[in-house]
C-alpha cells in the first residue's frame, strides 16, 4: 500500500501511518537522549552565557530573584537575557538539586522531543513513514542539533517551542479555531521569553495570519493577528517594563552601526553548508548547494506544491495539500524573518553575534522539514521515471550515513575532551586551584569571571573592558570602573587573578600593576596573581607557591 495521503481512504491511512511510525520515532527520540548523555559525560558545555543562566537560576533558588551573582561587586538584575530559561532551570533544580544537573536533564529531554517532533511533523504532512524516519534520523545525527543540545544554552528550548508554536498556528490557519490561535500564541510567547529572537516567531505568526489564513474577510484576519500579537508579546512587554525600571534599558543593548563583513557572510555559508557537506568544504561548494536547493524548492512551489491538487474538496489529497500549504510557507516566513533579524542584530545591536551553528540553529529544523516535504513531492512526481526510486534511496542513505558518522565522531571527541569550561585546560588549571584556596572574604578581580564562577563558585568581579563588545565602541564607564577596581585592590582585601592569554580588550597586567602599585603574588603556567602585599594578608602559604 502506498504511504500517501491521497490514497484511497486517506484519513485512515494517515492514522495507520502515525501508529506505524510512532514507535520507531520514540526509539530514535530515546537514542537522541542517550547521545546527549554520552556527549556530555563530563558535564554539559559551559560558556560565559551558561554562567549567567546558571548563576541566575541559583540566585532564584537562594531567594535573590533574577539577578546575576558574579561579574560586579554587587548582584545585578538580569536584563541582557530573557527570564524563562534560568527560571526553568531553577524549577527543575528543586528536584535535581543543582541547576547544572537540571540543564543536563533538560537538554536530553529537549533533544529527544525535537527529534520526535520533526518525525511527527514530516509524517503528518507527507504521510510517508520513510520520510518521517529519515527526518528524525537527520535531526538526530545533525552536528548543529547535537552541538546546541550539549551546552547550557537557550537554543534547544527555543527551537522546540518555536516549532511547536508554528505547528499549532498552521493548524489554526487551515481551519480557524480560537483555542488553537490562543495556544499557538501562548507557546510563541514562551519562546519569546526564552530568547529575544522570538520576535521572529511573532513576526512570522502575524504575517502568516494575514497572508495564509483560511478566514475570508480582511477584518477577521486583522482581528486574529492583533490577538496573536497581544498574547505572544504581552509577557515580553512586562519583562521590558521591569528592565526599564531596574536598569534603565529594556534589553541591555545599545544601538550602534557595525556593518557586516564578507567574513561574516563566508562563515555563515560555511556553517549552513556543513549541515549537509563535510566540515571544511569550500565556501563555493556550499554556495552551489544552497543555490541548487533554493532553485529546487522554487521549482516545487511552481509545481503547485503549496496548492490543492484537485478541485474536489472531498479528495484527501486536498486536505493534505491545504495543510501543507499552511505550514511550509509559515516555516519559510520564519526563516526569512529570522535571517533579516540576524542581519539587523549583527549590524546595529550586537557586534558580538556571529553566524555560527548556535545562532543559525533555529532555522535548521524548519529548513529540514521544508526540504523533506519538497523532496517527497519531487520523488512522487518523478516516480514514473525508471531508476528514480533507486537514486532517491541511494542519496538519502548516503546523506544519513555521513551525518551519523560525523555525529559519532563528534560525540566521541566531546565526551573525551569536554566542552567549553569543562575541557582539560580548565579542569586542570593551576590558577583555578589557587582561587579555590583564597578565603571567601577576599574579593577576586579577574578577566574570566564567568569561568571562575562556574569552576570555583566564587562571585568574581570582571576586570573592566576598554571596548564594549556589543557596540565596538569605547566603554564610556571604563575610567570609573577601573578606578573602583584599583581602590578596592589597594585596600588589601582583594586580589587580581589574571589568566593568559589576555585579550587586548582588557587593560594589560603592566598597566594595572603600575597604576595601583601591585606586586606579583604568584605566577602559574596559565595565569598570575597580583596584590598589594606578598602574600596578601590572610592567605596562608601553600606548597608549591607563595600561597
Amino acid at each position: 500500500m502506498r504511504n500517501y495521503c491521497d490514497s484511497v481512504g486517506g484519513k485512515i491511512i494517515r492514522a495507520n501511518n502515525v501508529s506505524r511510525v510512532l514507535l520507531p520515532l520514540c526509539v530514535l527520540s530515546a537514542i537522541g537522549a542517550v547521545a546527549i548523555f554520552l556527549e556530555t559525560s563530563r558535564g554539559p558545555g559551559l560558556s560565559p552565557d551558561s554562567a549567567v543562566y546558571l548563576g541566575v537560576a541559583r540566585s532564584v533558588l537562594e531567594g535573590r530573584g533574577l539577578t546575576i551573582p558574579f561579574g560586579t561587586l554587587e548582584p545585578t538584575p538580569l536584563t541582557h537575557y530573557p527570564p524563562l530559561f534560568p527560571s526553568l532551570l531553577a524549577l527543575i533544580a528543586v528536584v535535581s538539586g543543582d541547576p547544572l544537573i537540571a540543564a543536563g536533564w533538560l537538554n536530553m529531554v529537549l533533544f529527544g522531543a525535537n527529534v520526535l517532533l520533526v518525525g511527527v511533523i514530516v509524517n503528518r504532512y507527507t504521510c510517508s513513514v520513510r520520510m518521517s524516519l529519515l527526518g528524525a534520523i537527520l535531526a538526530l545525527s545533525s552536528i548543529a542539533m547535537l552541538w546546541i543540545h550539549s551546552w547550557v544554552w537557550t537554543e534547544p528550548l527555543f527551537v522546540f517551542l518555536g516549532l511547536l508554536g508554528l505547528l499549532q498556528l498552521a493548524e489554526h490557519l487551515k481551519n480557524p479555531r480560537p483555542p488553537l490561535l490562543v495556544i499557538s500564541a501562548s507557546i510563541v510567547a514562551l519562546a519569546f521569553l526564552a530568547r529575544y529572537a522570538g520576535v521572529a516567531l511573532v513576526g512570522a505568526g502575524i504575517a502568516g495570519i494575514l497572508l495564509l489564513s483560511g478566514r475570508g474577510t480582511v477584518y477577521a484576519r486583522i482581528r486574529d493577528s492583533a490577538l496573536f500579537f497581544a498574547i505572544s508579546s504581552f509577557p515580553m512587554l512586562i519583562w521590558a517594563i521591569r528592565n526599564m525600571s531596574l536598569a534603565g534599558a529594556s534589553t541591555d543593548r545599545a544601538f550602534a552601526y557595525h556593518p557586516l563583513t564578507l567574513g561574516h557572510a563566508r562563515y555563515g555559508l560555511l556553517m549552513i553548508s556543513s549541515w549537509v557537506l563535510p566540515i571544511g568544504s569550500s565556501v563555493w561548494v556550499g554556495v552551489s548547494v544552497l543555490l541548487l536547493g533554493t532553485v529546487g524548492l522554487l521549482a516545487v512551489a511552481g509545481n503547485k506544491f503549496l496548492r490543492k491538487d484537485s478541485t474536489n474538496p472531498s479528495n484527501p489529497a486536498n486536505d493534505n495539500g491545504e495543510k501543507r500549504g499552511r505550514l511550509l510557507p509559515l516555516l519559510g516566513l520564519f526563516i526569512l524573518i529570522y535571517a533579516i533579524l540576524l542581519i539587523v542584530t549583527m549590524s546595529f545591536l550586537d557586534a558580538d553575534t556571529t553566524p555560527d551553528n548556535r545562532i543559525l540553529s533555529p532555522i535548521f529544523l524548519p529548513a529540514l522539514i521544508c526540504c523533506l516535504c519538497a523532496g517527497h513531492k519531487v520523488s512522487r512526481d518523478l516516480e514514473g521515471i525508471r531508476g528514480t526510486r533507486l537514486v532517491c534511496v541511494a542519496v538519502c542513505t548516503i546523506l544519513a550515513v555521513c551525518c551519523i558518522f560525523r555525529s559519532m565522531v563528534s560525540i566521541n571527541y566531546n565526551r573525551t575532551y569536554g566542552l567549553g569550561y569543562t575541557t582539560g585546560r580548565w579542569r586542570s588549571s593551576e590558577t583555578m586551584d589557587r582561587i579555590r584556596a583564597i578565603p571567601p572574604e577576599f574579593t577576586i578581580f579577574t578577566n574570566v569571571a564567568p569561568a571562575v564562577y562556574l569552576l570555583t563558585g566564587r562571585s568574581a568581579v570582571q576586570v573592566p573592558m576598554k571596548v564594549n563588545i556589543y557596540t565596538l565602541r569605547a566603554n564610556t564607564n571604563y575610567s570609573i570602573e577601573f578606578a573602583a577596581m584599583g581602590e578596592r585592590l589597594r585596600k588589601g582585601d582583594a586580589i587580581l587573578a589574571y589568566f593568559s592569554p589576555i585579550s587586548p580588550n582588557f587593560p594589560s597586567e603592566m598597566e594595572i600593576r603600575s597604576q595601583f602599585g601591585l606586586r606579583l603574588v604568584a605566577q602559574m603556567a596559565d595565569g598570575a596573581f597580583y596584590g598589594v602585599a606578598w602574600p596578601p594578608q590572610g592567605i596562608r602559604p601553600m606548597r608549591g607557591g607563595p600561597f
